[in-house]
This record gives structure tokens, sequence and C-alpha cells, in this order.
């Protein structure tokens, strides 16, 4: 057990299959992502209930190929138990950013660094975009797990948006983090 977890992980890194979603992993995302939602909702902005009414061919086309807007999973067998994304930005003048987007591990994957290597494979796989010089994401500024893995991989908090989320009558801050890249 971690003493960051209340959660007892037998769950190793290297006994996990990680690769980049695709339309056909639809299905399994979706129910990871609506239980990411239902398990921790104040570490995201979408609600389960707005979620749950996307239909099947809305959750294949999220992770269809495009080379700009990834996924990426681990499975522990054929499970799915984390997925993280990562997205560049479209606009002519911030092709230069790219953000971390609904990152999750299940509760009794964490603590195995699970996590740690999704992170890293979507920022490697992000560096290989010409002209990317910065990832940057949002988390929730109380999750002090993610926000302590997200500094530890090199994300330096510049801001702390306040009161983003209203949840059952509790505000929540985000604090904005940001990673430079090695400049190309």
């Amino acid at each position: 057990s971690c003493r960051r977890c209340p959660v007892s992980s037998n769950v190793r890194p290297h006994k996990m299959n990680f690769r980049r979603l695709v339309a056909e992993d639809a299905t399994e995302f979706c129910a990871l992502r609506l239980d990411a939602l239902r398990e921790s909702p104040s570490s995201f902005g979408s609600a389960c209930e707005d979620e749950e009414l996307r239909t099947q061919a809305e959750w294949a086309s999220l992770l269809a190929a495009s080379e700009e807007r990834v996924f990426f999973g681990a499975f522990s067998s054929a499970d799915l138990v984390a997925s993280v994304g990562i997205q560049r930005e479209s606009g002519r003048k911030e092709r230069h950013r790219a953000f971390v987007r609904g990152m999750y591990v299940e509760p009794n994957s964490r603590c195995a660094g699970v996590g740690r290597r999704l992170l890293s494979i979507a920022i490697s796989h992000a560096t290989c975009w010409v002209g990317l010089e910065q990832v940057t994401l949002a988390v929730t500024s109380s999750n002090l797990a993610a926000v302590s893995l997200y500094r530890s991989e090199g994300f330096a908090e510049y801001g702390v948006a306040p009161r983003v989320l209203l949840i059952e009558g509790t505000y929540y801050d985000e604090s904005l983090l940001v990673r430079h890249l090695s400049a190309a």
C-alpha cells in the first residue's frame, strides 16, 4: 500500500499494456470515463449526467484517428484501467501549445506508476508534433496526489482559477500548470 493512497495496489505498470486508444475501444473508454466522473466528480469539468447522453458513435468519434487529439490507455489483462488524452491547440496562433485532458486511473490501479507512465507516453507522442513548445493542464487544486504527480513530471503552476467547479454547493479551484518542452 502506498502512503499517499488509501487503496492497496498490487498492480505494477510493467504488467500493464499501454497503447493508443482507437474507435474500437469506445465501449470500454465510455465505461471508464463514466466511472471516473462518478468516483471523482470534482476532478473533471464534465458531469456524468451529460456524458451519459453521448451515443456510442460520439464516443468512437472522440477516439477516432486524429494525429493531434490522441487518447492513451492502460490495460490490465483486457480491462481498461486508466486513460489520458493530449490535444494540440488548433488555432494558428496557438499551435505551439497542447493540453492534457481527462487523466484518470481507477482506484485499484493507483500508486503503481500507471498514471506517470500514461502521462509520459502522451507527452512523448506530442513532442513529435512540429513546433510544439509547451503542454498545459488544469487540475483541481485540492487533488494533491495529481498535483504532486504533475509537478514531479516537470509541470509548474502559472495560476489558479478560483471557483471553477460548483458541485452540490461546494466550489473547487483549478491549478493551471505548464511544462515547457526543449526547443526543437
